[in-house]
């Protein structure tokens, strides 16, 4: 399994945001502690918008609604409507322009018109 699978999997459920886990031997050395540090979102200044879909398997409704509990400078959450789209379509779906980008412009423009 490669390093990108298992952080995959390392972030189903967890409810932290951190980078990868080495384990306790090389996350010493990498972070000078046995476990990787959990990011601080507190350090994000740029609004963010973020996006979700029902059958995303990597980031469902309530790992998104966690996260934008932990970010101050949020625009919203946004639901993409199709049943079926899932964490990969957000990138490569061919209705992604419109249930998705679009929505991301009209944020971008609502906050730099602020």
């Amino acid at each position: 399994m490669s390093r990108k699978e298992v952080r995959l999997q390392g972030c189903d459920g967890v409810g932290r945001f951190e980078p990868y886990d080495f384990g306790p031997r090389m996350n010493m050395k990498c972070y000078n502690q046995s476990t990787p540090p959990e990011y601080d979102l507190t350090n994000i200044t740029v609004p963010i918008a973020l996006h979700y879909s029902d059958n995303d398997w990597l980031a469902d409704r309530l790992d998104v609604k966690n996260l934008s509990a932990r970010l101050q400078h949020k625009i919203g959450m946004f639901r993409v409507s199709l049943p079926s789209f899932n964490h990969v379509d957000f990138m490569w779906a061919k209705d992604a322009p419109k249930l998705v980008y679009s929505k991301i412009l009209k944020a971008l423009k609502q906050d730099v018109n602020k």
